[in-house]
């Protein structure tokens, strides 16, 4: 979830790593629509190409207290503002948001603890809703992803993580793709410059008999993350241990992670993954923005894949990044085999709030629950125009741990698999001492055997024993809300805004039949 990318910076950054600004002119006709529509300037895209542009994109460790008007702060009115979009651009994006579970847990959007997706920001929706057919749903986003230049395949696997988002009622979901500012997936292209050729493969590369790391290239978070989840599975199930992936290069967010927790966990396996982003959480103790949103999922299997038909049913789970046999180290991705099971997943921020929450209520210019933000005096605000650093869940008494947590997500995207962290510039760290160019995002997906410590079979049935006990005690199990609002859609359609589905249709290239009144 980045914020708008500063023009200058990223000229700085390109300089910084020695890149020649010559390039062929064919060049620059493929590079330079996208790069504009990113903020990155046409000189910094022909040298480097818009992706790795927008890589290099890292701004400087954020002053504590930034001058009023700074010009470079990308601000609504003056000083560091988390949000670079003016009010009005940004109403779209506010009317595809539908919230998330109260509980944080799997359909939530970042926001974590008890408010977890803070449905309780204010209206969420233009009250002009439609319900669409998940399948015309993913046909009508992987014509946009591919129409703005998104290979076919990335487009496909982003169109399922929207789509799953969408209809879990996350604001990771269809707001991702009509959002004016940073954080849009991709931008449209000039219809008259050559396409762009394909993206090389993912290939895992071994680090050792249970790990892996995977560089992104410059394409989707999604992308990155779908192809970490399987290569995980690929590990843990040849092992018969634990798989361990990370990732770098990424140069969008991740989307919905509980997604990947979820495709893990329908595999029969324990996962977990988490997120890294820019900086826009402040930590216990300091008003600068320093971690991400850092979300963290993970994904518990309620039964192992022989013990039932399949299970959940929201095409989750077993899926692929590219065709053919299951893969092997060293080799691009491949899908895994279809074998799934129910899941208890959990999707939490370790912000208070959600980015994209952020975001519709400056849109829609209502106030924010208190102790979710500050301004860039470091005061307390409800008013979301305002918010220079998000806080980390738990309110005033409780935030050292949800702190705690982000830093140990922090650490997990960022040094851990070598990816930028806490806003330090790209020179600050080894790989750049060591002149390697900037790695981007950085994401890390592990999935564990259950049969790690003890009999996959005794594992299943005293895991549905405690889920038992939780339900016959009145719990409301992580994922609970997500599950029913994905059967809900399955059923009805996915409720979508009208506005943001109008303007999907007409950049998709014509009406879908089956929407309806929501």
């Amino acid at each position: 979830m980045p914020l708008p990318l500063l023009p200058a910076a990223a000229a700085a950054a390109a300089a910084a790593v020695g890149t020649a600004a010559a390039t062929s002119a064919a060049s620059a006709g493929r590079v330079t629509p996208r790069a504009a529509a990113f903020g990155v300037p046409p000189a910094t895209a022909a040298a480097v190409g818009w992706c790795r542009a927008a890589m290099l994109h890292r701004p400087g460790r954020p002053r504590r207290r930034p001058p009023a008007g700074n010009p470079a702060s990308g601000g609504v009115g003056g000083g560091r503002r988390l949000l670079g979009i003016p009010t009005a651009a940004a109403a779209v994006t506010a009317t595809a948001r539908t919230g998330g579970d109260s509980d944080g847990s799997d359909g939530g959007d970042g926001g974590g603890g008890v408010c977890g997706g803070c449905s309780d920001v204010g209206p969420t929706s233009s009250g002009n809703d439609l319900r669409v057919p998940s399948s015309v749903v993913l046909a009508t986003v992987t014509r946009v992803l591919t129409r703005r230049g998104t290979p076919p395949a990335d487009a496909a696997l982003m169109a399922e993580v929207l789509h799953y988002a969408q209809a879990s009622g996350n604001s990771q979901g269809l707001a991702k793709l009509v959002s004016p500012g940073g954080g849009a997936l991709g931008q449209a292209n000039d219809p008259a410059a050559p396409p762009l050729p394909p993206p090389p493969p993912l290939v895992p590369v071994a680090t050792s008999a249970i790990s892996a790391h995977i560089d992104a290239t410059g394409r989707s978070g999604m992308v990155a993350m779908a192809a970490a989840a399987d290569e995980a599975i690929r590990l843990a199930r040849a092992t018969g241990t634990v798989g361990v992936v990370g990732t770098t290069g990424s140069t969008t967010g991740s989307g919905a992670i509980g997604y990947y927790a979820r495709r893990v966990a329908t595999a029969g396996l324990f996962g977990l993954a988490a997120s890294g982003s820019d900086p826009l959480v402040a930590p216990s103790g300091t008003s600068v923005p320093l971690l991400g949103t850092n979300p963290l999922a993970y994904g518990i299997p309620l039964s192992t894949p022989a013990d039932g038909d399949g299970g959940d049913d929201d095409g989750v789970g077993g899926g692929s990044v590219s065709g053919g046999d299951p893969p092997v180290a060293g080799t691009p991705l491949s899908p895994l085999p279809p074998q799934r099971c129910d899941a208890l997943v959990a999707d939490i921020g370790t912000s208070a709030l959600s980015y994209w929450a952020v975001r519709a209520a400056v849109a829609l210019d209502t106030p924010l629950p208190a102790h979710v933000a500050i301004d860039s005096a470091g005061t307390p605000t409800v008013t979301a125009s305002a918010v220079a650093a998000l806080l980390p869940f738990g309110g005033p008494a409780a935030a050292h741990k949800a702190s705690a947590l982000g830093v140990l997500v922090e650490w997990l995207t960022g040094p851990a698999v070598g990816a930028p962290a806490v806003g330090l510039p790209h020179g600050a760290t080894a790989a750049g001492r060591a002149g390697h160019p900037p790695r981007g995002w950085g994401n890390i997906v592990v999935a564990v055997s259950p049969s790690l410590f003890r009999p996959a079979a005794e594992v299943a049935a005293d895991t549905a024993g405690m889920v038992a006990a939780l339900r016959e005690a009145g719990c409301r199990l992580p994922g609970e809300g997500g599950n029913a609002r994905r059967a809900a859609a399955a059923a009805d359609g996915v409720r979508v805004d009208g506005q943001v589905w109008r303007a999907l249709v007409d950049e998709a290239g014509g009406e879908e039949e089956g929407q309806e009144r929501g």
